[in-house]
């Protein structure tokens, strides 16, 4: 007997870890290459190696996806971390289903409905740890995201330079407000890509997962175990209990009260190429940066972080010359030469000083309205 013609139609299918006898490692796209009475033979797709399983008539009609999802996506958005535009704000969350031309994400704001097309993938590390934050698309853009995500993955992996920590506080230092930073032991709520189970794990283990497997740090303590979300120990501290709030009007922070960023290439993926799409942010002089509106979703009234200005400088060099520059301040006449040199952002900064009149505003509202993120227009 030949297949149905509605077993016919099916190209591709999901296949999720916990339904399937062979062991995947995360949620994958198989497309069929053959078809038979009984079932059908498939291939995976984007995967390191090529695999191969045969599943049944039921199985394939039951995971059936569309042409178009596949080609939209490289892997699946289901379980996958994201970031989304919600209510004129950037917000991390995890995608917790996806349903034809719809997908729900999990957010510490609450749940959020939207196309799947209109979701930015991210890695879990950055994920979890902005979690808690909302930043306003009005003074943020996608390519500025990413570039916190790339310095991020850079502090914990150690690269481009940065030395390798697992020290929260000093990864998202100048990042954002101390304030703003999550507690090491703070619990955090994820569906554990392996099983579709809910999971709940401190983001130290997350850090520390990242910090160890995918930074390379040998020996790994046993408490790392074998996924960022799944520790070995099972005792964890009490889940505090979130709440919303207006979010207070702070005054707008200097180079000269906080180190300056640095730029960096824009990237989600650190192993993709993606400049095409998210360029190079370009240095900016201006001594007071523009308005940084970031509000917190679920702890007490904090003060976002301002937008710093950008500089070429790294980070070794911004802390050197200021060293030379406080050396250098009883003689005036070298200090100036020295920054007109060596410091051009800087002088050019001092010749031609900009303010902005308006403090900024923080505030939280409601449910969120999702909108959908114009990739092509950040």
């Amino acid at each position: 007997m030949a297949p149905s013609a509605t077993l016919q139609a099916v190209k591709f299918v999901l296949l999720l870890p916990e339904l399937m006898e062979q062991a995947i490692d995360e949620p994958m796209y198989a497309k069929v290459t053959r078809r038979m009475r009984s079932g059908v033979a498939l291939c995976g797709i984007g995967g390191e190696r090529e695999r191969k399983w045969k599943i049944t008539t039921d199985q394939v009609l039951a995971w059936a996806v569309s042409e178009e999802e596949v080609e939209t996506n490289l892997s699946p958005l289901i379980r996958a971390p994201v970031v989304i535009l919600c209510d004129d704000h950037f917000m991390h969350g995890q995608v917790a289903a996806c349903d034809g031309d719809e997908s729900t994400v999990n957010t510490v704001d609450g749940t959020h409905r939207l196309a799947p097309s209109n979701v930015i993938r991210t890695v879990p590390v950055t994920a979890i740890l902005l979690r808690n934050l909302s930043f306003a698309a009005a003074d943020w853009s996608l390519p500025e995201i990413s570039d916190l995500h790339q310095r991020i993955l850079d502090r914990i992996l150690g690269t481009n330079g940065n030395a390798a920590t697992n020290d929260i506080q000093q990864i998202l230092h100048d990042i954002v407000d101390d304030d703003m930073v999550p507690s090491a032991s703070e619990n955090v709520k994820w569906i554990n890509p392996l099983t579709g189970q809910e999971v709940v794990f401190p983001v130290q283990h997350a850090v520390d997962y990242a910090f160890y497997k995918d930074g390379g740090v040998e020996p790994p303590p046993n408490s790392v175990g074998s996924s960022f979300c799944t520790p070995p120990t099972t005792s964890l501290p009490p889940q505090s209990t979130s709440t919303t709030r207006t979010v207070r009007r702070i005054s707008i922070l200097t180079p000269g009260e906080s180190s300056t960023r640095n730029g960096i290439n824009a990237m989600f993926d650190a192993q993709e190429d993606d400049d095409g799409v998210l360029e190079e942010i370009e240095p900016v002089a201006q001594s007071v940066a523009p308005n940084h509106q970031v509000r917190r979703l679920d702890r007490s009234a904090v003060p976002p972080p301002a937008k710093r200005a950008r500089t070429t400088l790294s980070v070794a060099q911004q802390q050197h010359s200021g060293e030379i520059l406080a050396v250098l301040a009883s003689q005036p006449r070298l200090q100036r030469i020295f920054a007109e040199v060596y410091l051009p952002d800087r002088a050019e900064q001092q010749a031609h000083p900009t303010f902005h009149p308006l403090l900024p505003r923080y505030h939280l509202q409601g449910t969120c309205a999702c909108t959908q993120i114009e990739v092509t227009q950040c």
